[in-house]
């Protein structure tokens, strides 16, 4: 019983009868595991070819530890080079948990990885690794990804929100679990997530074209990054239930206070009204994040 459960996509989805709290999400959830093999089979051949084209090799992948990729610089923070990147929005976000936070990184492409899904095909065998350890449950916070392309560095958010669309269908094809949540017609509905090997992670995303008064915000950083953020963190973390209310003057929890913290430096962000809304709407934010402005980085432009 235990091994065919661990097989399948498994989603714990609290609910309310009074509220309608969570009913969208769950069956939203159900819709998307009914049509997930249609869905799958529809999107193969466009991201086959893309990982083909790209590479110039054999686009399949080793994805075990016995592959050739070394992921021991993953997790050393000194040493790593994408995390080295990252470093000044760490060190300065208003983020409460930014600072002390156990992050893992990317690897560095090869030389001949000079397109996103290359660059994805790196990534994969030390974001595996690292889904493997949350499952252990060891305290890890995240997973840092940087976009080498010059549409994510140079690019207005609209242009880098597609490179991000890339990097994570890339992802997403090669997921060992099988899900490939990205080939989901239902990305813009409450109730998707991300979800690689089985883990479902919360996805921020930062790059130079966002100002100062922009929550994702690169604090001088010329590079463009994607934060996978797993939700047991969040738990381990203690962070409160979600709640589209924030008392501004008197913060009563860490989610509020980091709101306040926020908007104190200049650079609030938009709270949706209720929270049953589109996680996906939030990946790539717009210049103006008042609700009103979104930027659908998940559908080809």
């Amino acid at each position: 019983m235990k091994k065919s459960l661990a097989q399948r996509p498994i989603l714990v989805q609290g609910c309310s009868a009074k509220t309608n709290a969570g009913l969208d999400e769950g069956i939203n959830r159900l819709a998307d595991c009914i049509l997930q093999a249609k869905s799958n089979r529809g999107s193969v051949k466009s991201i086959q070819g893309s990982l083909d084209d790209s590479t110039g090799t054999d686009s399949t992948l080793t994805l075990s530890r016995s592959s050739p990729l070394d992921t021991s610089s993953a997790n050393a923070s000194k040493d790593n080079e994408t995390l080295q990147n990252f470093s000044s929005i760490k060190k300065s976000t208003e983020c409460p948990f930014a600072k002390a936070a156990k992050l893992w990184g990317g690897l560095v492409s090869s030389p001949e990885a000079s397109s996103i899904e290359a660059q994805a095909a790196c990534h994969i065998p030390p974001l595996i690794e690292f889904c493997e350890r949350i499952a252990e449950g060891k305290p890890l916070d995240g997973f840092c990804i940087e976009i080498d392309d010059r549409a994510a560095t140079k690019g207005s958010p609209e242009e880098f929100g597609q490179c991000v669309r890339r990097m994570l269908l890339a992802l997403s094809f090669k997921d060992p679990s099988g899900e490939n949540v990205m080939a989901s017609k239902y990305m813009d509905r409450p109730g998707w997530r991300f979800r690689f090997h089985s883990t479902d992670v919360f996805v921020t995303t930062f790059a130079p074209c966002y100002p100062e008064t922009s929550s994702r915000y690169g604090f001088g950083s010329d590079k463009a990054f994607i934060l996978l953020q797993p939700e047991t963190s969040f738990l381990r973390h203690k962070l409160p239930a979600d709640s589209p209310e924030t008392d501004w003057e008197n913060p009563r929890n860490i989610r509020e206070k980091t709101r306040v913290a926020f908007k104190t430096a200049g650079r609030p962000y938009y709270i949706p009204e209720s929270t049953s809304y589109p996680m996906v709407e939030h990946i790539v934010k717009p210049l103006c994040d008042d609700g009103k402005h979104v930027v659908r980085w998940w559908t080809e432009q």
